[in-house]
């Protein structure tokens, strides 16, 4: 059964594993939609849709990380049908640490949780608050991010800065909430040349668990899953499938 939050980006139904993506501050999109094909047919894809943006442009966009988490954990579950794993890029390491604890607290622990180009989320954000930059400072920090991708770019970007802004938002207010640390095993991952968090900020996600901890880092900066996809999807399959 699908739903407006959730739904499959391969026709892997009857794998024996299934990977929630949870998405970036900005994407209009599902970012990690095509990878389904590659993680067929041992691993099914579901990406998480948000509304504001795509087919839910017309909805009202998130409140809060915790609001995103309430509404997305029924749909979640009603299609978790074995053992899953979830992957956040950045501001979707949030959603999905936040996933994980909800659903760990109804009994279904997560195989693995992969939080993603994101310091551990109990560090304080002392950060500039980008969300309440002017336009000109906002489009500066994506082409720090985009290592200079997006020069020249910004009448393309124009239609996305409210859309970012807001995700910007749930990532720069998101305080998580006391409780005990997550059970489930988690991979933090992270560019070697990410200007926005450090390998230290990135390797305190092993806080967060009472399970095994690993951390990964690869070439490229903050938008390496795109960068070495290759050797990212090759590390996600061995996890999710190791008899693969």
């Amino acid at each position: 059964m699908t739903s407006a939050w959730l739904r499959p980006d391969n026709n892997a139904s009857d794998a024996p594993f299934q990977l929630v993506c949870f998405p970036y501050a900005g994407s209009l999109s599902p970012p990690f939609a095509d990878w389904g094909p590659a993680l067929a047919p041992a691993v099914e894809l579901l990406s998480v849709r948000l509304p504001g943006r795509g087919a839910r442009w017309s909805e009202p966009p998130p409140a809060s990380v915790p609001a995103v988490a309430e509404a997305l954990l029924d749909p979640l579950l009603e299609q978790l049908r074995g053992p899953f794993a979830f992957f956040g890029h950045s501001m979707g390491a949030l959603l999905a640490f936040e996933l994980a604890h909800r659903v760990s607290e109804l009994g279904a622990v997560p195989s693995r949780l992969f939080a993603s180009s994101y310091r551990a989320p109990h560090l304080p954000g002392t950060r500039e608050q980008f969300h309440l930059a002017p336009d000109d400072r906002l489009m500066e920090h994506l082409d720090t991010l985009s290592d200079g991708e997006l020069s020249g770019h910004r009448d393309v970007l124009a239609p996305v800065l409210a859309v970012l802004r807001n995700d910007l938002r749930l990532c720069e207010t998101y305080r998580p909430a006391e409780r005990k640390a997550l059970a489930a095993p988690v991979t933090a991952l992270r560019g070697r040349r990410d200007p926005l968090f450090t390998a230290a900020e990135v390797r305190r996600w092993s806080e967060t668990t009472t399970g095994p901890f690993r951390f990964l880092q690869f070439p490229g900066g903050h938008f390496y899953p795109r960068q070495r996809e290759g050797e990212l999807l090759e590390h996600l399959r061995a996890e999710c499938v190791p008899e693969q």
